[in-house]
């Protein structure tokens, strides 16, 4: 385990990559569950991905691998993104639905749901009190006062097309399909601190290792 290692995945080469640190270097890649990767999160122990298109479901992997220890049926079909709160697992939908969603667990069972701000919802974190959503067609991200549909707050993407976000030591991380980048802000704010390039044709996920829903990190053993 390597904490403040991010992971991204990419839906036209249909894999999930390793990075290290928040850097361009990719140590290690494996093929998606599916072909069409988006949402990525992490429970500080497993990745869990989220496949759009074709299976519409959201996978459990065991560890940082392709293996993957189970699997459930997205609540509509083209989920977009996914997150974590330590207890249970959060989605979204873009199509039929355009919600947010509440899991109880890594489970199919829905305890809560709620419209998006706008019709896309493609990104979704967790900073252990409020949640943020990302929308693609106004290219803004949302502050939510907790697991709700009120917005405390709201920024412009970097650039257009945004898709996931995660919520990592009190800085907010975006990616832009489009310019194919990865970005830090400087807490929920336009500031950009640092970027990079994604190296890969569609980026569409990230998370890090040590995300675990709330956002903050964790010293893992040396062995």
């Amino acid at each position: 385990m390597a904490a403040g290692d991010m992971w991204s995945s990419d839906q036209n080469l249909d894999k999930i990559r390793h990075h290290s640190g928040f850097t361009s270097t990719v140590t290690e890649s494996f093929g998606s569950a599916g072909v069409n990767p988006r949402g990525l999160t992490s429970d500080q122990t497993n990745l869990y991905s989220t496949d759009a298109d074709t299976s519409n479901k959201h996978y459990r992997h065991s560890g940082f691998t392709s293996t993957v220890s189970t699997s459930i049926a997205a609540p509509y079909s083209d989920p977009h993104a996914c997150t974590w709160d330590g207890t249970n697992f959060y989605s979204t939908t873009v199509t039929t639905a355009d919600k947010i969603f509440k899991h109880s667990g890594f489970s199919t069972t829905i305890l809560d749901s709620f419209a998006a701000p706008n019709g896309t919802p493609s990104g979704l974190t967790y900073d252990g009190t409020n949640f943020y959503s990302g929308d693609q067609t106004t290219a803004k991200f949302y502050k939510h006062s907790g697991f709700s549909s009120t917005i405390t707050d709201s920024i412009a993407a970097p650039g257009t097309l945004p898709r996931n976000i995660c919520w990592y030591q009190s800085n907010l991380y975006s990616v832009l399909v489009i310019a194919a980048k990865f970005f830090k802000h400087s807490g929920f704010t336009t500031t950009i601190t640092d970027s990079f390039a994604a190296g890969a044709t569609y980026p569409t996920g990230l998370t890090f290792e040590d995300f675990g829903g709330g956002g903050g990190s964790v010293t893992y053993p040396s062995s």
